[in-house]
């Protein structure tokens, strides 16, 4: 598994790269979780239908950001 990646505000570039890969259906299952100003929260899923891999790979992201 690749590194987790620490968007600031101006890293417009690695999203809009993201989401190339996306269009290109080069992504096969992914998450997204966010804060609004608003302090409401959001997310993403892409291909929710497969939970399993999704949740494997939100507990892969969360081993990481705890062992940095």
């Amino acid at each position: 598994m690749g590194e987790v990646i620490k968007l600031n505000k101006t890293d417009h570039e690695i999203i809009e790269k993201f989401l190339e890969e996306v269009k290109a259906g080069n992504v096969t299952h992914g998450a997204i979780a966010y804060r609004c100003k608003d302090g409401g929260l959001e997310h993403i899923l892409i291909n929710p239908e497969h939970s399993t891999y999704l949740i494997g790979l939100l507990e892969r992201v969360k081993m990481e950001l705890i062992n940095q």
